[in-house]
């Protein structure tokens, strides 16, 4: 599923779930209110599941009569892309963490700087927490940072956790994934070279924008990509990014 939390022109906000190129409304206010309703996505997922299949219907195959009742979504109203403004998928996330995930990124960083690798990179799932009051959609202007001049976005993917837990185990991670989103970590370049020489941080040089979206893209629509499990999973998706047209980075999710 692709589920997207948008805005009409009456500038009511609804989540959806993105079906032929259409927005079909869910009786809920975002996809953050789904997530944390315990049989939000239970009930989609087992109400589509085909008795003959061993997982959940597509999304794309299910009939509108068969949606609109799992919501109660009023009329099952649907709108094209082009009549509403797509926001954060997650507007208001509980908890935002930047992990330091890709090593490839890491290695390039500190040959800069003329550092080696770090032993401890290997053994410890080191992030900071980053700003959840400056999360910013699709396509939305972002601040810029006053006085900075060089600012800069960092092309990464969010894991959004779906349920509470505290010390997962690792082979079980998997099963509080909700989904995962596109995700922009702007970064105020030349304030985070000022801040990193204080051993503290990251502080201005990040805490003024983070884009998501445009949309949340659950687990098993990514299945035909996904290898290995627990510790090994991953994921071969290639990860682009463009300024103005032009290709300026390109990695996979199977680096992670």
């Amino acid at each position: 599923m692709k589920l997207v939390t948008f805005r009409t022109v009456d500038r009511a906000t609804h989540a959806g779930v993105i079906r032929d190129e259409r927005i079909i409304t869910l009786d809920y206010p975002s996809v953050l209110e789904l997530l944390r309703d315990p049989e939000g996505l239970f009930r989609l997922q087992n109400i589509l599941a085909k008795e003959d299949a061993p997982g959940p219907m597509p999304i794309a195959e299910a009939p509108l009569g068969i949606l609109m009742p799992v919501f109660e979504a009023p009329q099952g109203k649907e709108y094209t892309l082009n009549e509403v403004v797509l926001l954060s998928p997650i507007l208001e996330p509980p908890s935002l963490r930047d992990f330091y995930a890709f090593e490839q990124h890491v290695k390039a960083a500190r040959a800069k700087r003329g550092l080696g690798m770090i032993p401890e990179w290997y053994e410890i799932p080191v992030f900071y927490f980053s700003n959840t009051s400056e999360v910013y959609g699709h396509d939305e202007p972002i601040p810029y940072p006053a006085g900075s001049k060089e600012l800069d976005f960092e092309l990464e993917i969010a894991c959004v956790i779906g349920r509470e837990g505290k010390d997962i185990p690792v082979e079980e991670a998997a099963n509080y994934i909700a989904g995962y989103i596109i995700m922009n970590d702007w970064s105020a370049r030349d304030f985070w070279r000022q801040e990193v020489k204080l051993n503290l941080g990251p502080a201005k040089g990040k805490d003024f924008a983070t884009s998501l979206g445009p949309w949340l893209i659950t687990p098993d629509e990514l299945a035909s990509r996904r290898t290995g499990s627990a510790a090994s999973e991953r994921y071969d998706m290639t990860m682009l990014a463009r300024v103005n047209g032009k290709e300026i980075s390109r990695g996979n999710f199977n680096q992670i």
